[in-house]
């Protein structure tokens, strides 16, 4: 089975497992074999309560460090002149064993974003459904499938939130809305998208997954196969590992845009966006120690949690946010990359004879489509 297929798909509707009728749709729970239950120490030291999920509001009005906590159903910061109805709102939405205040991403990209303009960032904190409440790196293969356990809620949690903005009149309209998450955030944004869709008919402008987590989100097995009429989705339950979505069977002819960003081995590698870009080839990146080549570095989610909570092995991974930060930085048309097969037609030929630019990342133009590569090596003052 190949096993680096990916990602959340905008439009998805909803999941069934293999061999059962059994429909999941956005209000179920999705359970991983061999992860759930009391055995497992995560689901009493990870939290399941989506009253845990914060949104944080920043604007270049306030000090760059203070904002604004929002909540669900609470309309009173609506005459706040902090929030500006006109402007564009960027969700930032960290991945595992991170929150929302205390890491690079999502502050970094919180600050570039507010440099550079009068947007509304809300940085999602889902910390603790995210992280143990006791520290365990050693463990966090354990932790690991709970939090992914947790995903689809958070995601749901995030939509009903741009729902509540935009049927309260905070914004005019989804196409204001572009969410941004690494890691599982990706998968996070992916499930908040695809609820929107499945309860109004309509997407957000545009969603960035910066590299999207890998384990647990690998490609449908051949007998199960998508419904493309209904973006019905089918999975099967393996061993510790289920298998969620299928983004590359997703119909991705909607004019709304999903961006990806590739940059390790702990992040999924197959082209599952509109627009894939792989930096300096999307595996490995400069300056960052290469973890051992498996025949199959996805072979269980073990291998990649262990990985990720070591940070030898995480430096490439965390990449892809600190490229993506630059990108914004930078402005439009500055940082290109050049269309190709693969990497390695871009070093022998693609790069000398580009003909097909795009800018990448950020200001990524919403017709861009394909596969694009670059090389880019940023120091720590650029960053």
């Amino acid at each position: 089975m190949n096993t680096h297929k990916l990602l959340a798909c905008i439009f998805l509707v909803s999941i069934s497992i293999s061999g059962s009728s059994s429909q999941f749709t956005f209000g179920d729970r999705v359970t991983f074999q061999g992860a759930t239950g009391p055995s497992n120490p995560g689901y009493r030291l990870i939290s399941r309560d989506p009253r845990d999920i914060k949104y944080f509001l920043f604007h270049r009005r306030l000090d760059p460090d203070a904002f604004i906590e929002l909540h669900l159903g609470d309309t009173s910061f609506f005459n706040s002149s902090t929030f500006r109805r006109d402007r564009p709102v960027k969700f930032l939405i960290h991945g595992f064993n991170n929150n929302g205040t205390g890491t690079r991403f999502p502050i970094d990209t919180k600050n570039a974003y507010l440099e550079n303009s009068e947007h509304n960032v809300i940085v999602v904190d889902w910390g603790k459904l995210s992280t143990p409440a006791v520290p365990r790196r050693s463990q966090a293969d354990v932790f690991y499938p709970v939090v992914v356990d947790n995903v689809p809620m958070v995601g749901e949690n995030i939509a009903k939130f741009i729902l509540f903005l935009l049927d309260n009149g905070m914004i005019s309209s989804l196409s204001q809305v572009h969410i941004i998450g690494f890691s599982l955030g990706a998968h996070v944004s992916g499930y908040a998208g695809a609820y929107i869709r499945q309860k109004r008919q309509a997407t957000v402008s545009r969603i960035t997954g910066l590299d999207p987590a890998g384990p647990m989100f690998s490609r449908v097995p051949d007998d199960g196969r998508l419904d493309r009429t209904d973006a019905e989705f089918v999975g099967r339950q393996s061993g510790l590992s289920l298998t969620i979505l299928d983004p590359l069977e997703c119909p991705f002819s909607m004019r709304r845009v999903m961006n990806v960003i590739h940059s390790s081995r702990l992040g999924l590698y197959d082209d599952i966006g509109h627009v894939d870009f792989y930096p300096n080839g999307g595996r490995y990146q400069f300056n960052c120690i290469k973890l051992s080549d498996y025949d199959n570095p996805f072979q269980t989610f073990r291998s990649f949690a262990r990985s990720l909570s070591n940070a030898v092995g995480s430096c490439g991974h965390a990449r892809a946010p600190e490229y993506f930060t630059y990108s914004i930085r930078q402005g439009p048309e500055k940082v290109l990359a050049c269309k190709c097969l693969s990497w390695r037609d871009y070093l022998t030929a693609c790069k000398s004879t580009c003909s097909d630019k795009t800018t990448f990342g950020e200001y990524c133009p919403p017709t861009a489509r394909g596969k694009y590569f670059l090389e880019i090596n940023i120091r720590d003052g650029d960053r």
